[in-house]
């Protein structure tokens, strides 16, 4: 985590920390004395496998539900409160009936087993075992720092994460109307 003290240098770290600026949410926001900080959430995006799935093919949650991901998409337990909270914005943006839909053709893409952590699922779409797995932007940032050695460092050069532009901009705007605490 950086604490930036000013605005040029929070932009001379955001070139050099493109993965975490582009696929997590940034508010910037200002006190009453109109000094600045910047903030972020974590992101629970589509990461995969380029060799397996290609980028438009996860461009949004919803894609996640296609027939042409059959087979090739990876998930944690459905108790995983990242799960949880994800299936409670789709509720919130989308409404009852499409989060079921979602949701059903999810279930219908799933390779099995699910996972009970994010890093192994990471690794296993990098392995080339499944397409596609739905996990926390964090996960492939540890992974990519190497944090647990060499072998997570070489498999995250692998792995993608999308971005979810249009994902980010509607969280922006719930977090600017107070919406999603």
């Amino acid at each position: 985590m950086h604490f930036i003290l000013n605005k040029c240098r929070f932009c001379k770290v955001a070139a050099q920390a493109s993965l975490a600026v582009s696929i997590g949410i940034l508010l910037i926001a200002c006190d009453s004395k109109n000094r600045w900080f910047g903030f972020t959430r974590r992101l629970r995006a589509p990461m995969f496998n380029a060799e397996k799935v290609k980028a438009n093919e996860v461009s949004r949650y919803e894609d996640l539900a296609a027939p042409a991901l059959k087979g090739r998409l990876s998930l944690r337990n459905r108790r995983s409160v990242y799960h949880q909270s994800l299936v409670a914005f789709m509720l919130d943006t989308a409404g009852e009936q499409e989060m079921t839909q979602w949701i059903q053709g999810m279930m219908a893409n799933v390779a099995q087993p699910v996972f009970s952590s994010d890093t192994p699922m990471v690794g296993a779409v990098a392995q080339g075992d499944y397409g596609v797995a739905l996990a926390n932007s964090y996960y492939l940032g540890r992974m990519q720092a190497g944090d647990k050695g060499d072998a997570d460092l070489a498999l995250s050069s692998k792995v993608s994460a999308q971005r979810l532009g249009e994902l980010n901009a509607k969280a922006v705007e719930l977090m600017a109307a107070n919406r999603w605490q």
